[in-house]
């Protein structure tokens, strides 16, 4: 017969999908005088540490709003894949509010985008297999009287094509760089959006938070 289970080992990883293992032993008693060896076997392995390598942070600030979820791609091993960002059109002597979302899609599937906009339409959806390592926003400073409109483009770095995406940008503002350290992606997104403000000056989308992750090699 079988001996009990030994505890699990360690798991192979402190985050991230890793695995433990753990033995028994034929001995109870081992099998003698021809008789059989027991049946099953003698070592299991089983997953752990299904939580995220969270590392990072890329912070792009702007000046309004309220802050919507930090939200992360949800499986441990999900990291960024591709994006779509919603931005409405130069207003001409209207109010202009530039970038209202910025939705991301993960690599396990489904999208996230912690808070949205209501203005503009939905430029083209970018995808890179291997995910994105950099990203640059260009945002407008606060113009006292003038016409606020805070974020404008996001531009992401893909690893796969070592090549800059964009999906729909406007054109005011200035750019700001920024990069996940060294064998790490983005996994996630928190954003500050200013609500509606009718008869007042609209910005929509203003702060963004690009989370890093880290364990996928």
């Amino acid at each position: 017969m079988w001996s009990n289970w030994s505890p699990y080992s360690p798991c192979s990883k402190t985050c991230g999908p890793g695995t433990k293992s753990r033995s028994r032993t034929c001995n109870s008693p081992t099998p003698a005088y021809g008789g059989s060896y027991c049946l099953g076997l003698g070592d299991e392995t089983s997953a752990c540490n299904l939580q995220k390598c969270v590392g990072s942070v890329l912070k792009f600030p702007a000046s309004f709003g309220v802050w919507g979820s930090a939200e992360l791609c949800p499986q441990a091993f999900d990291f960024v894949q591709g994006f779509k960002t919603q931005v409405e059109s130069n207003q001409g002597g209207g109010d202009d509010t530039a970038m209202n979302t910025i939705t991301l899609i993960c690599s396990g599937g489904g999208e996230i985008s912690s808070r949205r906009g209501p203005f503009g339409t939905w430029g083209p959806t970018r995808r890179c297999s291997d995910g994105y390592s950099q990203a640059e926003l260009r945002i407008e400073g606060a113009q006292g009287s003038g016409d606020d409109t805070a974020t404008n483009c996001i531009r992401l770095f893909c690893i796969s094509s070592g090549a800059w995406q964009e999906s729909n940008c406007a054109n005011w503002g200035t750019t700001i760089s920024k990069s996940c350290p060294s064998n790490q992606k983005i996994c996630g997104i928190r954003v500050r959006v200013e609500d509606r403000q009718y008869s007042g000056d609209d910005t929509a989308l203003n702060d963004v938070e690009l989370t890093c992750c880290h364990g996928y090699d």
